[in-house]
């Protein structure tokens, strides 16, 4: 075997059982690439339809805002000419009482009789006592009641025989409620204690 030259057996190459193992890694990780591109795009159309939406509602939140705005104008008009509405309901009734002592005025003028001036003014007065119920206007009574802070304001104190304290002596001026709510109170001159008759 001299001169014979010994064939080496060829050996396979050393990256072949690799080329299998990268040809899968290489499928794999195309594999994983093709599902992160595939997400991403489900994602990107997730966001472009999310966008969408918003858009609509900051649209529909605008249109609602917009529509609100003008509900508040339209009832605030309302209740402005609501407002002048009741004015002129309550001030038309006003014009005969004063149209009432214009006329018992000029009589007055005139040289009437004071029994006429005190009837005409008489007539004028129930006139708007009736005209101000019409309304719900209502006087609160203070004779032979105990001082009320809810209703009265004390103007004054005093003595008064046969008075217990708190007790309303006088009245300087009527009070008034509106449909029971307090409009004015009444002024009025309370007792300070009793006093024994000698």
């Amino acid at each position: 075997m001299s001169g014979e030259t010994t064939k080496k057996r060829k050996k396979s190459p050393k990256g072949a059982p690799r080329k299998r193992r990268r040809g899968t890694k290489t499928a794999e990780l195309q594999a994983k690439l093709d599902a992160s591109f595939l997400e991403i795009e489900t994602l990107e159309a997730r966001i472009a339809g999310l966008e969408e939406t918003k858009k609509e509602l900051d649209d529909e939140k605008l249109r609602f805002l917009a529509e609100m705005d003008n509900a508040r104008k339209r009832a605030q008009k309302r209740l402005e000419d609501d407002r002048r509405f009741v004015l002129a309901e309550l001030i038309k009734p006003m014009l005969d009482v004063a149209d009432n002592l214009e006329r018992a005025l000029r009589s007055a003028e005139d040289g009437g009789s004071p029994e006429a001036l005190a009837e005409g003014v008489g007539m004028v007065y129930r006139h708007l006592s009736d005209m101000l119920a019409q309304h719900g206007v209502t006087m609160i009574e203070t004779a032979d009641k105990s001082f009320d802070y809810n209703y009265h304001e004390a103007v004054g104190k005093t003595c008064v025989p046969g008075k217990d304290e708190n007790e309303i002596v006088a009245e300087v001026s009527k009070g008034y409620l509106l449909n029971g709510r307090l409009l004015r109170p009444s002024k009025v001159i309370v007792a300070i204690g009793k006093i024994e008759d000698e």
